[in-house]
Parts: C-alpha cells; structure tokens; sequence
C-alpha cells in the first residue's frame, strides 16, 4: 500500500469512527413515554402563556397550536418554544374556530355561527365557505379529520341536534347525522366532536352527558343522567380502538370504550376520585390515558386502571396531549403556563 493510499484509509477509518460515536444531547431521540418508563417524566421546557384554551399537536409532532386570546391562533415549535406563524380572526366577533393538523388551515365559525369559513394561513385567504343554510340553525363546534380533507361539525337544525361530515376538496356535504334523542337548547349543544384516526367514524360528547359514536355500519348513543356535563374531554386511541370519555353528567367521570368488540364494552372506569375531567389523551401506543382532574394530570394504565403518575400542576391545568409521536407531553390551562413534559434520561 502507498503512503498516499495509507494516509486516505486511516482518514477514512477516523471519519467513520467519529460518526459512529456518541451522539450529543441534542442529536439523540427522545425516549416514547410508556408505562414502563413513566415514572421518570419530567419538565423539560415551559412557556409562559396565560388564558389558552385547547392544545392541539401539529402532525409532524415538531410543533403545537393553541389560542392565545381567543382571537389568534399561535403555532409554537417544540424545541424552541418560538411562535413560527399565527392567525388572527378576521372577525371581531369570536365564535371559535381549530386548526388542522397540518397547521396550514383554520376553520372558523363566523356569521353568529351559522356559516364556517375555511381559511389558509399563509397566505392569510379565505378557501371556502360551508353551510349557510336558511333552514339551518347554526354550528356548535367543528374539527378537522386527521388528513385534513374533510371536516366535521356540530349544531341545531330543524330536527334536533345535527352533525355534519364535508369534503373540504369540494366543498360538498358528504354525510349529516340527526341526534334526535338529544334534549334541545338555547345554548351549545355538543361540547366536543372528534373524528376518528382512520377517518371513518365521528364522536360526540353532547351538553346533557350523553355519549354518540357513529360508523358507516354501526353507531352508539348512550343517553346522560339527566345532569349538564361540565367537560369536553373526548380522545380517541391512536389506532382508534379505544374511545375515552370524560367531564360527563354520568356516575363515572372517566370512561373508556373499546370500540373493536362487537359491541363496545367499557374496560377502564374511574370511580375514584371524583372531579370534572376537562381533558383527556392516550400515549402512542394507547396503554396510557392522561387526563386533567382536578387541577392536576393524572396518568392511569388502561389495561390495569392504576395510577402510574401524578402531576401537581399550580395553577389548575385544564389541558393535556401526547404528541403525536408518543415522546412529549403538553399541559397548561386557562392561568397557567403551558409545560412540556419528556423522558428524563437515567
């Protein structure tokens, strides 16, 4: 071997061996939080943000959403904690509105909630117009499927309660669904609405406590206990075979479905201790189920009901999500900061 030959192989081997190395801190993937290694959660980051509402993760997991004053949305990069875009209702009037999970649309309810208004946010454009319809009383509440292509939302038609599923390609009404075994009212009908991962079925949580799931072949509707529900927590699985239902009128303030039986049974329900559950959401691999109660956020083993952790959080947190990735977890409310939560490394 020649000198020259020599000099370019032990420069090759020093190369290799220094890729090869230890990662630094950065570079190294966080650990998936599971039951296994729950115990060793811990803060990892905070932001101090005061009066949001809901936490929505983008579905890259890189970043998350949440409304900061009730009229701006705010799309917030995970590791930096910085504001990458955001979107200011073009109505002063706020009458709600949610993000895809893309974090490229927002879908508005504006005209005193009779129309939704699907709007790019960069550039700031409006896409489309739904509903409008003069024989329909107006929407509740809306979400976007977990593709972004088509929406779902909730209100009060001529009949009763009435969910709707569009197709944001067209514009077009695909399928409405009229609940009518839901007591009317004056005021929001529906206080939380999710479409299922697959896309193929929607979930319901209705003001009076009672729960609807609804499917192409089957569909579920169990009726409230006659009292108000105080919550909107509602969070399918990740593979969407569990449903978990929180914050209703009924004598358990947590429950989980399994949704693949053949008719959906309960296999987890939280008897004690008693609260409003506000909000709820499953780990990556749905054996964990976080939810607020209380003030506090509390994770349960789904298979077990035991009680793996408990975070104490001052002020009251409202609002808990796993990432879609399984390897952080966001928490906050109404006043306090918000609070990232990860694996902490032995």
């Amino acid at each position: 071997m020649t000198k020259k030959r020599f000099t370019f192989f032990v420069l090759l081997v020093i190369l290799t061996i220094t890729a090869c190395g230890e990662k630094t801190p950065a570079e190294m993937a966080p650990n998936v939080i599971s039951r296994e290694n729950v115990d060793s959660l811990t803060q990892i980051r905070s932001l101090e943000k005061m009066g949001f509402s809901e936490i929505t993760w983008m579905s890259d997991g890189l970043s998350f959403a949440f409304s900061k004053d009730g009229h701006e949305i705010s799309v917030i990069n995970t590791q930096t904690l910085k504001e990458e875009q955001s979107f200011t209702s073009p109505s002063d009037l706020y009458q709600g509105f949610t993000i895809s999970p893309k974090g490229d649309r927002v879908a508005i309810l504006t005209d005193e909630c009779r129309k939704v208004e699907i709007w790019n946010i960069k550039p700031q454009e409006l896409v489309m117009s739904l509903g409008d319809d003069k024989n329909f009383g107006g929407f509740d509440i809306t979400t976007f499927s977990p593709d972004g292509n088509s929406l779902v939302t909730g209100g009060w038609g001529e009949e009763g309660i009435v969910v709707m599923l569009w197709d944001l390609n067209s514009g077009g009404l695909l399928k409405e669904i009229t609940l009518t075994e839901v007591i009317p009212a004056w005021g929001p009908t529906i206080n939380s609405l999710m479409i299922s991962p697959d896309g193929k079925g929607w979930a319901a949580l209705a003001y009076d406590g009672s729960l609807h799931v609804y499917y192409d072949d089957w569909s579920l509707s169990i009726p409230g206990d006659g009292g108000m529900a105080q919550g909107t927590a509602l969070a399918f699985s990740p593979n969407g075979d569990l449903l978990a239902v929180g914050g209703g009128s009924f004598a358990n303030n947590l429950l989980i479905y399994d949704l693949s039986t053949t008719w959906p049974e309960v296999i987890f329900a939280l008897e004690e201790p008693k609260g409003i559950v506000r909000s709820v959401s499953f780990n990556a691999d749905g054996s964990i189920i976080a939810a607020t109660l209380n003030g506090a956020v509390l994770l349960w083993d789904v298979e077990t009901g035991e009680l793996l952790y408990r975070l104490d959080h001052k002020p009251y947190a409202t609002n808990v999500a796993f990432s879609p990735d399984g390897t952080h977890m966001a928490t906050g409310g109404y006043s306090t900061d918000l609070r990232i939560w990860g694996i902490q490394e032995p």
